[in-house]
């Protein structure tokens, strides 16, 4: 076979991945620059509640915070909190650069949020035994969902009102599932919303379909209708 002939076919490839990143490239630039006044506003009025500074510190709290705080946890008495929170917000920072880079896929974010879990579980096999969940020890799919979910949550919020700010070029892909608690599922009529006890796959999926449909029936991604409706 002709060597010239065998160097284009291997430069083909190359060439249809350009073209791929490129065109998603272009849909995250026309979403932004399609966003409506009333979606800028509701980023800055969520930031200016609950992340005034703008910083990642609160970002990663926040997550935390959203997770744990009505959603019983740690074993009592425990006295490695604090190595067990660095931990918790390494991980969050570990698994999120990825959501500021590329576009992500709801799969791909089952997967993180189950990865957390895992390392916190295995990091800390002692720390997570809640006398409220005998029987649903550990760190949950709950805690894990919502402390990844609210911090990309933040960190997007910030990156694109630095963008209509001026403040930077960056254009950053949405996220791509929102939070979930008892208060979102309520809002889309799910028979059983609660969602603290939540730890296994089934579960998650069959009431993230309630917020999927809602989200459909007002044709918005599911992270801007629960911008929209928290």
């Amino acid at each position: 076979m002709d060597r010239i002939f065998v160097k284009k076919l291997k430069i083909f490839p190359k060439i249809y991945l350009v073209f791929k990143y490129y065109d998603l490239y272009l849909q995250i630039f026309n979403k932004f620059n399609n966003m409506k006044q009333e979606e800028i506003e509701k980023i800055k009025c969520f930031l200016d509640l609950y992340n005034p500074q703008r910083t990642v510190e609160m970002a990663l709290t926040s997550g935390i915070k959203a997770a744990a705080q009505h959603n019983s946890l740690y074993t009592p008495n425990i006295d490695n909190k604090s190595e067990i929170l660095d931990y918790w917000k390494s991980q969050l920072q570990c698994i999120g650069v990825k959501y500021f880079e590329s576009q992500q896929t709801e799969e791909q974010f089952k997967s993180d949020f189950l990865l957390l879990q895992s390392n916190m579980n295995t990091m800390f096999p002692k720390a997570f035994k809640s006398k409220q969940y005998v029987n649903n020890h550990g760190f949950r799919i709950s805690h894990a969902q919502k402390s990844l979910s609210v911090y990309l949550k933040h960190m997007w919020c910030i990156k694109v009102e630095q963008y209509f700010d001026n403040k930077s070029k960056n254009i950053v892909p949405e996220y791509p599932i929102c939070p979930m608690d008892r208060t979102i599922l309520r809002l889309v009529n799910c028979p059983n919303p609660k969602w603290v006890h939540i730890n296994t796959m089934d579960e998650y999926n069959e009431k993230l379909e309630f917020i999927k449909t809602a989200a459909k029936k007002e044709n918005k991604s599911l992270a801007m209708w629960e911008l929209m409706a928290f």
